[in-house]
């Protein structure tokens, strides 16, 4: 059995929590050699803001380099040895590296793709080691880190164990071990939390039905293992779904995180301008009327105060520093899971008032007899456009917007179509979502007969509506 590395207790300055750790995902850094070296900076920055905040180690799950070159994890530990020299802090007390690797690190696939070897190709140059190839994976994670890499590493930090789990190219659905592991972190650590973490999705945690890149390979082998485990806390990476989204963390059994993305976060599916899926028969969002909300316009990321059973949870937006929305307070133990005290139920009936429009506010509409729809088909359209509105004291920002138009030619109203839009920048901070919201139709949706109704309902997270716009036309 693995013995676990101990970082030592320090007295926080900073932060009053026993344990503070910050947490990413998706890094997926490039080769200084053929770029684009921006995301250097984000990660940069990220490790920054951690450094500031005092932080005892900083949680990274999967996808620390794009392609799994060896030159890119070089380019990860560079940048985390400029941060944090030695790896400590500057007042000397060090700070533990809890980053493993995902799928990007470790299939050699991606590196393979000939778009990857035209950028060295087109230089002159020669293509990297794979990170999959004999035993870099360990080798080269020694000599960058100077500690031993192992599938499964268990680290302690502050007398708290984290369980980090690498995805591999023998085990890519599963770890061996897992189970006589957090069976012996729980024998040896009675009452008291624990961190585990992977990079692919946990099934029927947060959001699972709108996972932009699929679960857990196999029969979800940590999620059967944490079943069960009160005391459990994972995070898992490989969505980029957005932290804005408060349905990013999820208790049931256990308690999960989605860790976001550092890259981009991505938004949920099911909205007229969600992102597509390219390899689902039945995603309907190539046949969109509106573009995609940009998932590079979001960075996410965590900071994590741990004191007992009780987690402060900061969600962030890297690039301005500004929170993503209010903090969680997530009680964890077996109290808190037999009430379903941070449940979707729960958390719902206490998200305050939803998102109100201004007053005054209407609904206008725009022409657009040269539209296209995402396909680039030229598409006779109609905007329907609103204001944004309002997030009110103690209530959760807006969030998206149902977009519902029915047919007053039958006496009652019948539906014609309904659509749900994303608040524009809803991967942002709420005070940078600014953009007004719209929602477009192709006139062939809008094909009835007689008036038509027109009604708009903004929504928090949890589908909440506020008041509702209408109009007849």
């Amino acid at each position: 059995m693995m013995l676990p590395r101990t970082f030592p207790h320090s007295t926080m300055d900073r932060l009053s929590g026993n344990l503070v750790f910050g947490v990413l995902s998706d890094l997926h850094l490039t080769d200084p050699a053929v770029g684009p070296c921006d995301r250097s900076e984000l990660f940069r920055t990220a490790l920054e803001r951690f450094r500031d905040r005092g932080v005892d180690g900083v949680l990274v799950c999967g996808d620390l380099t794009d392609n799994g070159f060896v030159t890119e994890l070089e380019e990860v530990a560079r940048v985390w040895f400029e941060v944090f020299p030695g790896g400590r802090l500057p007042d000397g007390r060090p700070v533990a590296n809890l980053m493993f690797y995902g799928d990007h690190d470790m299939e050699g696939r991606i590196r393979k793709y000939p778009h990857v070897r035209h950028r060295y190709e087109e230089r002159g140059l020669t293509l990297p080691q794979g990170l999959d190839e004999g035993d870099n994976r360990s080798a080269v994670w020694e000599r960058l880190f100077g500690e031993t890499w192992e599938p499964l590493r268990r680290v302690r930090v502050k007398g708290y164990n984290f369980l980090l789990r690498s995805v591999t190219p023998e085990y890519i659905g599963g770890s061996p071990g897992l189970a006589e592991t957090v069976a012996a972190v729980r024998a040896e650590n009675p009452g008291q939390s624990f961190f585990y973490a992977q990079h692919r999705t946990i099934p029927g945690t947060c959001r699972f039905r709108d996972h932009l890149w699929g679960a857990e390979d196999g029969a979800g082998e940590c999620r059967t293992t944490l079943v069960g485990c009160s005391e459990a806390v994972a995070f898992f990476g490989h969505t980029h779904s957005s932290l804005a989204d408060e349905q990013s963390a999820w208790q049931g059994a256990f308690t999960a995180i989605n860790a976001g993305g550092l890259l981009n976060a991505a938004v949920p599916r099911g909205h007229e301008n969600s992102v597509a899926i390219s390899w689902l028969a039945d995603d309907p969002a190539p046949f969109a009327q509106m573009p995609n909300v940009s998932s590079f316009a979001g960075h996410d990321a965590m900071i994590v105060e741990v004191e007992g059973w009780h987690l402060h949870v900061e969600r962030l937006d890297v690039e301005s520093g500004l929170p993503l929305g209010p903090d969680w307070e997530i009680e964890t133990g077996p109290d808190a899971i037999a009430r379903g005290a941070f449940g979707n139920a729960v958390r719902a009936a206490e998200a305050g008032p939803p998102p109100q429009f201004p007053d005054g506010a209407g609904i206008t509409f725009e022409d657009i007899p040269d539209g296209a729809n995402r396909k680039g088909e030229p598409t006779p359209q109609v905007r329907v456009c609103f204001p944004r509105a309002v997030t009110q004291p103690c209530g959760l920002r807006p969030f998206d917007y149902r977009v519902r138009v029915d047919t007053l030619a039958f006496g009652e109203p019948r539906l014609i179509i309904e659509k749900r839009v994303l608040s524009p920048g809803v991967n942002r901070p709420d005070s940078l979502d600014t953009e007004p919201p719209s929602c477009v139709f192709s006139r062939a949706e809008l094909a009835a007969p007689g008036p038509l109704r027109f009604t708009v309902a903004p929504a928090n997270a949890w589908g909440q509506e506020g008041g509702k716009l209408r109009i007849e036309n």
